[in-house]
This record gives structure tokens, C-alpha cells and sequence, in this order.
């Protein structure tokens, strides 16, 4: 397909997006809202199952099913980069790596400028784990990140100083075994959430209220969804400064994939087409967080400091952009993996030039 009848079939898909994503935008309630059906029934089954990290209760347990179609594709999406990267019989590894190019100065200034403070978010993150949904896996990207802002900002050396593959990897296994022996401490302990079943009636007794409400608002005529916003009202058009923010996000979260969308049809080179990729993947991050942004409560993670009784914001939207995030870093890897084989085989990455591919 040449890249003008890609455009074309690309603006007739995207009218009809769009008049779909308007028709979703002013159904949804108000922004910042509290009618969150969803977590009304996931938070008590979480505390009934005295599990006190609800979004892994959602992963894991309330829809293990999707989480198990997920992890396949990680899982395939990581089988096939492995074996498109192995080497061939011609292929020999390298042993020495030279220095590359000059790196812009204005790239190296802002790499080292943001290094120590992202160091700094990630360690936080890590530290409080135990605090924030789904522990600390957020924190070690956050560090996996600071780490290789070295290469950007500096060359390859300088990486490997930093990044001892040995010493990695039997963390990696020392931390894999810490983890199997809490999950079985904690089968054998079989503790249970504070005050759990005065916890779970008043969590139902809320899902039973919020559920009453929303009724109540479509027999006057409301949409929906829209729970505790009045008729025709735009989104997020309630309390002060909430209307600018929610316009914002959902045209945000448009943006990055329209952009990203147009990038794909007239890229011209794979490398850059898997990157418009990922940016079109940001947007689903930015439509899931301005889905599920509430003014006030809790992240959906229980301790002392934190009882079942709180209000807490809706782990839905925070499990499904978890997953979405962890799957669309391996299928990114698996393309570009693709790439990198279809250069070795053809020399070249523009796809309108490519010949037919063969195995």
C-alpha cells in the first residue's frame, strides 16, 4: 500500500474515531468525580480476599483471566525479540565497543541535569513500595531509567561502569527468592486486613449510596455514566478549575494519538514508525488518568496508616494502565528487534522500498 492511500485510509478512520471519542467525552461524569462504579465492587471483594494492595487484587485475582492474555504477549513479544537478536552462523560479538559519535552538548547538560533528581524518584519510590500500588515495580523502571540517561548524555563506558551485569543479576535472584518466601509466609500466616468485615459493610454500603445516586440522576434524564453531573454538562465543568484540567487531559490524551497515529502512515523509516508507536501508546496513559482522577482519596493501598474504611480511587484504571505499560515496552523491543533484522537482510528501513520478506 503506498503511503498516499495509507493517509487516506487514515482520515477516513480517523472521522470516525472521532466522533466516537466526542460522543464518549460528553457522556463521561464530571471530572474529578467520585462515581467510580468499578472500584465500589473491586475495593470490598479486595478486602474480602484480605488483600490489602487492591490494584494487584484486580490484576491477579478480579480479572486473572485478562492479566493471564497479557502476560502471554509479554511472554511472546520477549521469546520473539530473544530469538530475532540471536546471532547468526556469520555474526561474531563484538568485543570492544568504540565511542560513537559526538553527543550535543545541550542533550549531555539536560541528561546529567535530570539524572540525579530522577535517581532520586526512583529510590523514593522504591523506599515507600509498600505504599503505592503495586509495590515498588514503578521505582526500578524510574532507575533503569536514570541509569541509561548515561548513554544518552554520555557513551556506552560510562553505562557499563555503572551498570555491572554480574552483580544485577544475583540481585535479581536474591530479590526473586525474598519474594517467594513472603508469599509463603504469608500463606502460612493467613493474616488478615484490619477491622476487615466492618471494612467490607461500609464499602458496600458506599457502592449500595453511589449506585442510588446514579440511578437517581438517569431517571432525571442524565447520561449514563454521569453520575453527579447535570444534563449536557461538559466534563469536569463543575467545581472550580476542574473544566480547564479535564478539557486538557482528554485533549492531551487525543493528541498524542492522532500524532502518533499520522506518524505511523507517513513514516518513512521502521525505527521511527515503532517510535510513533509508543507515542500513540502515551495517549491511553494520559485517557486512563484523566478517567480516573478523583479529588481527595487515597491510593488503593491498605496499612494502619490507611484502613479499608478510606476513600480510595478507583484501581481499575491504575491495574490497566500497569499492564499496559509492561506490555507495550516488550512489543515495542519486539519490533524494533524486527527492525534490526530487516536492515541486516535488506539494508535499508524504509517500507515503501522494502521487497517482499522471506523467511
Amino acid at each position: 500500500m503506498s503511503r498516499r492511500a495509507r493517509l487516506v485510509l487514515f482520515l477516513v478512520a480517523a472521522a470516525g474515531v472521532s466522533v466516537l471519542y466526542a460522543c464518549a467525552f460528553f457522556g463521561m461524569p464530571a471530572f474529578g468525580s467520585s462515581f467510580h462504579p468499578y472500584r465500589d465492587h473491586a475495593v470490598p471483594a479486595a478486602v474480602a480476599h484480605a488483600t490489602p494492595n487492591v490494584v494487584s487484587a484486580v490484576n491477579y485475582d478480579q480479572r486473572a483471566l485478562d492479566t493471564l492474555g497479557e502476560e502471554t504477549i509479554l511472554l511472546g513479544s520477549v521469546i520473539g525479540a530473544a530469538v530475532l537478536l540471536r546471532p547468526s552462523k556469520e555474526e561474531r560479538e563484538a568485543t570492544t565497543v568504540r565511542d560513537g559519535g559526538r553527543v550535543l552538548e545541550a542533550t549531555a547538560l539536560v541528561g546529567y541535569l535530570l539524572l540525579p533528581v530522577t535517581l532520586l524518584i526512583g529510590v523514593d519510590v522504591v523506599v515507600h513500595g509498600h505504599l503505592t500500588p503495586d509495590g515498588g515495580f514503578q521505582g526500578g523502571v524510574v532507575l533503569g531509567t536514570a541509569v541509561h540517561l548515561l548513554y544518552l548524555s554520555g557513551h556506552y563506558r560510562a553505562l557499563e561502569r555503572v551498570r555491572p551485569l554480574p552483580v544485577l543479576n544475583a540481585g535479581e535472584a536474591l530479590g526473586y527468592r525474598r519474594v517467594r518466601r513472603t508469599g509463603h509466609r504469608r500463606d502460612h500466616c493467613r493474616r488478615r486486613v484490619p477491622d476487615q468485615r466492618s471494612a467490607v459493610r461500609h464499602l458496600r454500603v458506599a457502592a449500595v449510596r453511589r449506585d442510588g445516586a446514579g440511578a437517581q440522576h438517569r431517571r432525571r434524564g442524565g447520561g449514563g455514566l454521569g453520575g453527579d453531573r447535570a444534563v449536557g454538562q461538559v466534563p469536569g465543568t463543575g467545581p472550580a478549575g476542574a473544566g480547564a484540567m479535564s478539557v486538557y487531559a482528554y485533549f492531551v490524551a487525543a493528541w498524542l494519538l492522532v500524532v502518533g497515529s499520522l506518524g505511523i502512515v507517513r513514516s518513512a523509516n521502521l525505527v521511527h514508525t515503532v517510535v510513533c508507536l509508543s507515542i500513540a501508546q502515551a495517549g491511553t496513559y494520559v485517557l486512563l488518568v484523566a478517567v480516573g482522577y478523583q479529588r481527595g482519596p487515597a491510593a488503593p493501598v491498605f496499612s494502619s496508616t490507611n484502613p479499608p474504611s478510606t476513600d480510595v480511587v478507583d484501581p481499575l484504571v491504575q491495574a490497566m494502565a500497569l499492564t499496559d505499560i509492561v506490555v507495550s515496552a516488550t512489543v515495542t523491543a519486539l519490533l524494533l528487534a524486527l527492525a534490526i533484522q530487516i536492515a541486516k537482510r535488506h539494508g535499508m528501513l524504509d517500507p515503501d522500498e522494502l521487497s517482499s520478506l522471506k523467511g
